[in-house]
């Protein structure tokens, strides 16, 4: 299942950068928490896609993902009936 957030009024998610760390003049890391509340009767997966610009990397997860595109982190998120699944990643930036 793949839904656009503020279209599907029983699956909800909310995504917040939890830290900003800056490592170097032009490098830094920074955690997001991406919680999922799924209203519906029965198990629901969804694909997260992040996009991140510059050159990075993934150094930190909750689940496994996978680069996609130069600029696109995806996660497969199972969510399970009325109940929420919360995933969380770090990502290190240069620029």
């Amino acid at each position: 299942m793949k839904f656009e957030i503020g279209k599907a009024f029983d699956v909800s998610a909310k995504r917040t950068q939890t830290r900003f760390q800056r490592l170097g003049e032009r490098t830094a890391e920074v955690s997001y928490e991406i919680v999922v509340t799924n209203a519906k009767k029965e198990t629901v997966t969804l694909l997260v896609d992040e996009h991140l610009n510059g050159d990075w990397e993934i150094v930190g997860e909750s689940q496994a993902g996978s680069r996609t595109s130069a600029s696109t982190y995806s996660f497969v998120m199972k969510i399970p009936k009325r109940g929420e699944a919360t995933l969380s990643y770090v990502a290190r930036m240069k620029w």
